[in-house]
């Protein structure tokens, strides 16, 4: 087996209603976290990744929109993935908030992935307005 490949997931019971305007028809039945814990704990090796999935808060910002962003974040607690783990099921379900991940100055590394329009002109890539027909009088 080469490359990255899911062990376990693991998700909170209490299921937020701003998600649902994301994801539709989004159910957990019978489901228990710390059961789940344990088998996962059994799989993890050295060198596992742990990565959670976060959503953000849009409603709480004033910013006209409703549905929530989800992002994938990796997890680096420490040196072992075992503590990453934890820290990863400690706050499960819980806000996060930016002071709590970053101390005040710290400086950041940002990496994303854009919507790749390809080769484009200047009208799509600076957003310059094409002149009427008429403009220009002489």
């Amino acid at each position: 087996n080469y490359g990255k490949y899911i062990i376990g997931d693991i998700f909170t019971n209490e299921i937020n209603k701003y998600l649902l305007r994301k994801i539709k028809n989004f159910k957990l039945e019978n489901f228990n976290p710390k059961e789940e814990k344990k088998e996962i704990e059994k799989k993890i090796q050295e060198g596992a990744e742990i990565f959670g999935i976060f959503q953000t808060q849009p409603h709480k910002a004033s910013v006209p929109r409703k549905k929530p962003d989800i992002i994938e974040i990796k997890i680096s607690n420490g040196d072992s993935p075992n503590e990453a783990f934890n820290l990863a099921f400690k706050n499960l379900g819980k806000e996060i908030r930016v002071r709590d991940v970053f101390k005040l100055g710290e400086l950041i590394d940002v990496v994303a992935i854009t919507k790749g329009k390809g080769f484009q002109g200047p009208v799509k890539r600076f957003g310059i307005t094409i002149l009427s027909r008429k403009n220009s009088k002489a």
